[in-house]
């Protein structure tokens, strides 16, 4: 069950702000940036699943064992850097998985709020990232294991392998931005976030915009994804943007943004506006591809620093803090592509129905209609 507090029923949007900075910058209730790369045949893709133990009104079913699938990654491709991302949902993190037999240690790039459940009402959500670049073998199946899930204390929302590789084949320039950290949307808040200094090539071939996020479901909507405030269409089959496409609770999610994406944009924001179903968000991507082939660039992790904006209620403080930045400001509503008003009672962006509300508690049930207006079921 997932139940919005009455304290964050009431909050005010929240926006956070994501930019590129000389320093890696990882963040609780921010991104930061962790890799920035240029040069011919550079490209990215990303392979999840999902871990959660977690069920809906049954008994949880833990998950020992899971398999990424990596698939068509180009002939030959050379792997230039392989991140292993996870997320865990608890009382505390777990920074340690097993990947294809080999122990992994990943570093703490972030926590964030806990996404609704009622259940676990003192859980949050827990990034890591590994680089995993030296034993990571390309095309095939990649077994998890190690993981916590469906216990009593922790869970895991699911876990991703971000691959950038460069294809020797290629003639045609790429670039790759890739931030991370851990963002919660939940109530009334959205999450935002700017690649900065992009540099776009003056032709471009196409624009990807890549996303990875947890505790999705198909029984809740979504509020409206944009790039550059362009409102995105749902993928397949329709209806919502976070379903657990990648199994229990977990989506990696890559969309066409080339229309949205020109020369002139030397940076480039998203906003994910919250409607029924809470949400945290582990990395971004946006992958440029061009005829013209740009000089050879790289940054990875360089050291320390921090991202620019603030939060309205970052990791376990919930402290109030006000935007200074995000998604390009192109005009648009949260209420568009799929996004939901506030609650004229309540000012949550929420929308129950008989179905949403029956599984409620007896004693929410009792205790009126005003006060089970603020439950939702998973």
């Amino acid at each position: 069950m997932k139940s919005p507090s009455l304290a964050l029923l009431v909050a005010s949007t929240l926006t956070l702000g994501l930019i590129s900075v000389d320093a890696h910058a990882d963040g609780s209730g921010t991104f930061g940036k962790t890799l920035v790369k240029r040069g011919k045949g550079v490209n990215a893709a990303a392979f999840g699943v999902g871990l959660s133990g977690r069920l809906a009104g049954a008994a949880s079913s833990p998950v020992a064992a899971a398999t990424i699938a990596v698939s068509d990654l180009p002939a030959g491709a050379v792997i230039q850097n392989a991140y292993l991302y996870w997320v865990t949902y608890g009382t505390a993190g777990h920074p340690t998985i097993t990947l294809d037999g080999t122990a992994v240690t990943g570093t703490a790039i972030g926590s964030s709020q806990g996404t609704c459940w009622t259940e676990y009402p003192s859980f949050l959500n827990f990034t890591y990232r590994a680089d995993v670049t030296a034993t990571f073998t390309g095309n095939g199946s990649h077994t998890l294991t190690d993981f916590p899930s469906g216990a009593a204390d922790a869970d895991t929302q699911g876990a991703t392998l971000f691959v950038v590789y460069t294809d020797p084949a290629a003639t045609t320039g790429g670039h790759v931005l890739l931030y991370d950290g851990a963002m919660t949307s939940r109530s009334t808040s959205s999450v935002s976030g700017t690649f900065a200094d992009v540099q776009p090539p003056a032709v471009i071939s196409s624009v990807r915009f890549m996303v990875g996020v947890g505790d999705g479901e198909s029984v809740l909507p979504d509020g409206a994804l944009r790039v550059r405030e362009k409102p995105l269409s749902f993928p397949p089959p329709g209806g919502q943007h976070f379903r657990g496409s990648a199994g229990n609770y977990w989506d990696d999610r890559s969309y066409d943004v080339s229309e949205h994406v020109d020369a002139s944009h030397t940076s480039v924001g998203w906003r994910a506006t919250f409607s029924q179903d809470c949400l945290v968000f582990a990395y971004a991507a946006l992958t440029i591809q061009s005829p013209t082939v740009p000089t050879e660039t790289t940054d990875p992790d360089a050291g320390d620093g921090s991202s620019s904006g603030s939060s309205g209620s970052t990791g376990s403080s919930g402290a109030s803090g006000s935007s200074n930045g995000g998604a390009d400001a192109d005009g648009g509503s949260d209420d568009a592509a799929g996004g939901a008003a506030p609650d004229a009672v309540s000012g949550c962006g929420c929308r129950f129905t008989e179905a949403e509300t029956r599984y409620a508690p007896a004693a929410i049930v009792v205790a009126g209609l005003a006060l089970a207006r603020l439950r939702r079921r998973r």
